[in-house]
């Protein structure tokens, strides 16, 4: 009798689901006016934030992990401090969007020069713009070049609402979780359809009634690099001192070009 009445639940189960509707997407209640004005209500709202937590790095040469300690000033500056197991201090740097500063704990060496991808990549160890770098830290923002005009389509799916921009260089794909209006997903193709990037934005939190992605994950797809970002804590205020960077009067201080 155990036998039978565990088989008629699990039976009765299995109906229960296969009758439960697909999250239906109101269409008319949800305009591309509207899904924008909140995506950058929530975006505008955060301008600071401090964070701490673990970031893994995968390339087809190598992969890391590290700890990191982030500070954000929105639109232009990025403050990071990332420690190796046991605590060891890897390295710091303060990236503005016109110059950077970067410090080499390992090798005590003081890397400074001008904010482009070329440069970025040698001391990120990944191609990266800084714009790219600000939508990878901050999580779930529209790229700054799609947020002053209206999507190129929109559409649904059984799980989203997607947003389409097209450029002269290819298009943005957005994937909005209709419930919250929030950012799940962000692809980038060229002009043939080939993707080019992709980023998730995982495990929304409420930080001090905002929503946060703790969880962020970046695919450069034609170099096949790989960026993690888990958020271990998020603050939207900045700690007492947090953005000095401390550097020996020793380093060798390098000019990149």
């Amino acid at each position: 009798m155990i036998t039978g009445r565990l088989a008629l639940i699990i039976i009765l189960l299995c109906l229960y689901i296969g009758c439960v509707p697909t999250k239906h997407i109101d269409r008319s209640s949800l305009s591309a006016e509207t899904i924008l004005t909140s995506l950058k209500d929530q975006q505008y709202q955060i301008s600071t934030f401090y964070g701490e937590g673990k970031v893994t790095i995968e390339t087809p040469s190598y992969a890391h992990s590290a700890s990191f300690v982030l500070y954000v000033q929105k639109p232009d500056t990025i403050y990071i401090r990332i420690h190796g197991p046991f605590g060891i201090r890897i390295g710091s740097a303060l990236i503005t969007r016109n110059d950077f500063v970067f410090y080499n704990a390992l090798n005590n060496k003081l890397l400074t020069g001008m904010t482009t991808p070329e440069n970025l990549e040698k001391i990120l160890n990944i191609a990266f713009t800084f714009d790219d770098l600000m939508s990878l830290v901050c999580g779930g923002s529209l790229v700054a070049r799609d947020e002053q005009r209206l999507p190129d389509e929109l559409s649904t799916t059984p799980e989203y609402l997607t947003l389409r921009y097209y450029h002269s260089q290819g298009n943005h794909l957005y994937y909005i979780d209709p419930v919250t209006t929030t950012i799940s997903k962000i692809q980038i193709f060229n002009t043939e359809g080939i993707e080019l990037f992709e980023q998730r934005f995982l495990n929304y939190q409420r930080i001090e009634s905002k929503r946060f992605p703790k969880n962020i994950h970046f695919y450069n797809v034609q170099l096949q690099q790989r960026i993690a970002l888990s958020y271990t804590s998020i603050a939207l205020t900045k700690p007492e001192n947090e953005m000095i960077l401390n550097i020996p009067q020793n380093a060798e201080i390098i000019r990149l070009q």
